[in-house]
């Protein structure tokens, strides 16, 4: 398959979904298909690690993790790196 066809029709579904819908069932669908959520994983992040239940997403401040410590930390996409 020509990998420059299949990338351009992901995006075209991506973008029909995105006008398609509402950003709360946009959300509501993100974390129905997410597989971290209620998981227990390792993040990256600024140079640290830290360990923790994943407890939710968030459009705006990212990955929502309970520590093993007990705190509720944000990890923004962009600068985290789930490692398990």
């Amino acid at each position: 398959a020509d990998r420059l066809l299949v990338v351009a029709e992901i995006v075209s579904h991506m973008e029909r979904a995105l006008n398609e819908s509402d950003a709360a069932t946009l959300l509501e669908r993100w974390r129905r298909r997410s597989t971290v959520i209620d998981r227990h994983v390792t993040i990256a992040h600024n140079g640290k690690t830290t360990r923790g239940q994943v407890i939710d997403l968030h459009p705006h401040e990212g990955l929502i993790v309970r520590t093993n410590e007990g705190q509720l930390v944000h990890f923004p996409a962009e600068t985290s790196t789930i490692m398990t």
